[in-house]
């Protein structure tokens, strides 16, 4: 299955914050060919510096940015599992 599909299916738009580093991060998952944990996904998006724009959030949620958009695109469409989990199902369906 194709990402835009994947995405579509679980109702993300392009327009959703976190939607590009969602996609960053499926795509690392991919790549990488084995379940990777958010620290690793984190590290990755971090390691990418100026080559991708994250907004800051707010200090209550004591997580790096990068894992906060992601979390925040994924409950918007009623996901509640770990970011984990999320980009796990993401690698099956996508990679088949």
């Amino acid at each position: 299955m194709d990402k835009t599909i994947f995405f579509r299916r679980h109702n993300i738009s392009r327009e959703t914050p976190g939607y590009g580093l969602l996609e960053l991060a499926i795509d690392y998952r991919l790549r990488e060919g084995r379940y990777v944990t958010k620290e690793e996904v984190i590290s990755y998006i971090e390691s990418m510096g100026t080559k991708i724009i994250i907004p800051k959030v707010d200090d209550f949620t004591k997580k790096p940015p990068a894992e906060q958009w992601m979390i925040e695109a994924i409950r918007s469409v009623g996901f509640e599992e770990p970011l984990d989990e999320f980009l796990e199902i993401a690698a099956r369906e996508i990679d088949g």
